[in-house]
């Protein structure tokens, strides 16, 4: 994801999050034992993921249909509870599509719509988005088919956790390929300008 784009990321729960979780647990303790290393129980490799998010100093955020019982419940089972800065649930403000969730979790954070992503797996998550003014990337592990997420207009859409990663790269690559173009243009512009000033003297 990248960092010069976007300062908080925010997660739809069900299907998206909960649903992947399992799998990426599954994959580090699989990996763990192809390397003859301690496998780490359930909630201690669940722990891991969104560390690397955390470490690179984004905020992270859910925003769920579930009400606050469900996702507390949810949170203490799966232990990722520390690493989201702020939740929002369905009971405690306008449900999907409408827009106040997402407006809620930026004021509560400090944060600009502009500069927030969320990643869902529904239309109800990207017609959110699209109603807020922040981005989205659809996921097609959970509810909705890819055609439907497509027709929001998201970033991208990813089929499985893998390609989700791979997305998020590809945008931070071309994010930082930009930056660099833009600083480049931009001394290049000093140096005419300055070339100009010596001229006129």
């Amino acid at each position: 994801m990248a960092r010069q784009q976007f300062d908080l990321i925010v997660f739809d729960w069900d299907g998206t999050l909960m649903d992947s979780t399992a799998h990426i647990t599954r994959s580090i303790q699989a990996a763990c034992h192809d390397l003859s290393l301690p496998v780490p129980a359930d909630e201690a490799a669940s722990y891991v993921i969104g560390l690397g998010l955390r470490d690179e100093g984004y905020l992270l955020a859910v925003a769920t249909g579930k009400n606050r019982v469900g996702l507390n419940r949810a949170l203490d089972q799966s232990r990722p509870t520390s690493l989201f800065d702020g939740t929002r649930c369905a009971d405690e403000t306008f449900s999907k599509q409408h827009p106040a969730m997402l407006h809620e979790l930026t004021r509560e954070l400090g944060q600009d719509v502009s500069r927030t992503v969320m990643i869902g797996d529904t239309t109800h998550d990207l017609q959110m988005l699209k109603n807020a003014g922040a981005a989205a990337v659809g996921v097609t592990y959970g509810a909705h088919p890819a055609k439907s997420l497509q027709a929001l207009e998201p970033l991208f859409v990813a089929e499985n956790v893998t390609s989700l990663e791979t997305g998020c790269g590809s945008m931070h690559d071309r994010n930082a390929a930009g930056a660099g173009a833009n600083l480049r243009v931009g001394r290049a512009g000093r140096r005419r300008s300055s070339q100009g000033s010596r001229q006129r003297r």
